[in-house]
């Protein structure tokens, strides 16, 4: 509870330095645009986030919700250039700066299921890489393996309704 809320504390900091980089966009309460995510309106309710990297042909999209009890769970497209498109959903724990989640996804017709992880530095997500190994149908990360955190940046943006 008390990372939410050290959390909590910190989006009205990180939300005001990205919305006064943007140039002439402003912030217009219940309309149908495209809104940054704002900070829970109270303790029990969950913060909305949403998070993209796009080069050229290549598309990664995640929704993220961040339950008061850290619990994480939301939307994750992979649309890669020379790759099968991942999309599904993730559902897992933010620990401190960290995401770790299994993602449910559906490629080739096929669905599947892989832990991933990501680390939170400012108004990004950095993607997690590690050694993997298939247990109980899951790809999941080797026992004792560290993430190494060079992967996807992925950076805070509007979330499109």
């Amino acid at each position: 509870m008390r990372q939410a809320q050290q959390l909590i504390k910190a989006l009205p900091i990180l939300l005001s330095l990205f919305v006064f980089s943007c140039n002439n966009e402003t912030e217009k309460a219940d309309t149908k645009t495209d809104t940054i995510a704002v900070p829970p309106t109270s303790a029990d309710d969950p913060a909305h986030f949403c998070y993209e990297f796009i080069n050229n042909r290549d598309t990664v999209m995640l929704e993220l919700v961040v339950g008061p009890d850290d619990m994480v769970s939301g939307d994750l497209l992979y649309q890669l250039a020379g790759k099968d498109r991942n999309k599904g959903t993730i559902k897992g724990v933010l620990h401190n700066d960290t995401v770790l989640a299994d993602y449910t996804f559906m490629s080739e017709g096929k669905q599947s299921v892989r832990e991933l992880t990501f680390l939170k530095k400012d108004s990004s997500l950095t993607e997690g890489y590690a050694a993997m190994e298939e247990k109980d149908g899951k790809m999941q990360f080797k026992s004792g393996v560290i993430p190494s955190y060079n992967g996807l940046k992925l950076i805070l943006t509007n979330c499109k309704n």
